[in-house]
């Protein structure tokens, strides 16, 4: 029976985006998303009328108390043990994974003098100290083995220095014995190695933008292990939050349920996340799991601070579960097959994937005209107001979209102060080489002053 004409069916609904949704024209609002475009084509070839009814608050439980009150629930449904038990379900359209959305700082970072040792662990710089102590008792080695070359002890010395800071040492190391060339040429070659390593790591430090988000499931469990106002949102009474406190004996996410914080529905969540600056004030940070298709559009639909929401890809290493999504019938509903029989055809043809591409193409558009407005408007009264005004649309939630990221004082300060660390050492030396010279020049004077004054 394909025609079910002058049959009409409740249908329950809650708003998930981009799979249900609502557009507001004026006093005026009309009902968009995925499933209502499919809940229409389903109505149009079967011929049968429905009446909708918004499951809002406590959708949980009424969804597990009224399972024989409405014939059709749609919303993005994704099916799992539990339902299947009490409802029926439609051939399932779609299949969607887990998958974690945060909230990404700025880069206003300030100075920490610290981050000149981040290039090498503790290891390499204890070795390059354990070398710094070492030549010199080298040195006190060989001058006592040779007695004839013991007033070179300072010049064998200074040499190590000399090929830390990239000096000239050619004319140094001929005067030397061939032992201290041969230990000479391996601190050279150590030298170049950690010095570009290290220029090279500063370099990038400075140029390449640091990667605060959180893209698995093993740095989110890291970062609610080190920051303790760590916050991981879930919705409560859903699949999610289900096998999460499933697992929660498992090290991977005995950290997240610490540092869990369960809503009733998404919008406190994003409420949350989209706050975060304000909460930081608090020391919070908020992380939310949810399905990857529904972070998606949340994250479309806030365009103007697009770039500082960031979801992970959905991966295995970023996902909890992967469930189907469909639509659930009441436990007695007799068209099941009917509503597959079509459900398969608008898959396969790819007009569902159509539909989804478009809920995710008018998003980006409704709100690229949103913010086109607001620029007119601020041009237009702050313009003539505001002498420091250089065209761009002023959002505090706004920053630049390119992945390059300028260069500050901030950064630069790391270099400034390492150069300024180097002419130091590089002044220390000059002034005990101009101080050593000048004795040794005493030194002779004094002795030729005598040979003469003998030869006399």
């Amino acid at each position: 029976m394909d025609n079910l004409a002058n049959m009409e069916f409740s249908v329950e609904y809650t708003i998930y985006p981009p799979f249900i949704g609502l557009n507001e024209h004026g006093s005026t609002t009309t009902m968009k998303g995925v499933d209502f475009y499919l809940l229409i084509e389903l109505s149009r070839q079967l011929n049968f009328t429905f009446r909708l009814i918004n499951l809002t608050d406590n959708w949980y439980e009424r969804l597990m108390a009224n399972q024989s009150l409405v014939d059709i629930i749609i919303g993005g449904f994704h099916l799992n043990y539990e339902r299947s038990k009490l409802y029926k379900n439609l051939y399932p359209y779609f299949m969607d994974q887990t998958s974690i959305m945060t909230r990404q700082s700025k880069n206003h970072e300030s100075y920490q003098h610290d981050r000149l040792l981040d290039p090498f662990d503790d290891y390499i710089w204890l070795a390059i100290l354990f070398s710094l102590i070492l030549l010199p008792l080298w040195t006190l080695i060989t001058v006592h083995c040779n007695s004839i070359n013991s007033d070179s002890i300072l010049d064998s010395c200074s040499i190590w220095l000399y090929i830390l800071l990239k000096q000239n040492v050619l004319s140094r190391l001929k005067r030397e014995s061939s032992p201290t060339i041969i230990v000479s040429a391996v601190w050279i070659w150590a030298t170049f190695m950690l010095s570009n390593f290290y220029a090279g790591c500063l370099l990038s430090m400075i140029s390449i933008p640091i990667n605060n988000r959180i893209d698995s499931l093993q740095e989110l469990s890291d970062y609610c292990q080190q920051e303790k106002n760590m916050v991981v949102l879930m919705e409560n009474n859903t699949t999610t939050m289900k096998i999460v406190h499933m697992m929660a004996d498992k090290p991977l996410f005995a950290p997240m349920i610490a540092h869990e914080q369960l809503v009733d529905q998404q919008t406190e969540a994003i409420s949350l996340i989209l706050d975060e600056s304000m909460a930081k004030m608090n020391g919070k940070s908020y992380a939310f799991l949810q399905y990857y298709t529904i972070l998606k559009i949340i994250q479309q639909s806030f365009s103007p601070i697009k770039h500082r929401l960031h979801v992970a890809k959905a991966s295995e290493q970023s996902s909890i579960h992967t469930s189907p999504t469909c639509f659930l019938f009441r436990s007695q509903f007799s068209y099941v097959r009917q509503f597959d029989r079509i459900t398969i055809q608008l898959f396969s043809s790819g007009i569902y994937q159509s539909w989804l591409d478009n809920e995710f193409r008018t998003a980006r558009m409704y709100i690229f005209a949103t913010t086109l407005i607001k620029k007119l408007s601020y041009r237009q009264d702050d313009g003539e107001n505001n002498q420091n005004d250089d065209g761009n649309f002023n959002d505090d939630d706004d920053d630049d979209n390119d992945s390059f990221r300028h260069l500050t004082l901030s950064q630069l300060m790391i270099c400034f102060h390492l150069y300024m660390m180097a002419m130091a050492m590089a002044i220390l030396v000059a002034i005990v080489e101009f101080l050593w010279f000048k004795k040794k020049q005493k030194t002779k004077q004094k002795i030729v002053f005598v040979l003469i004054k003998l030869s006399d």
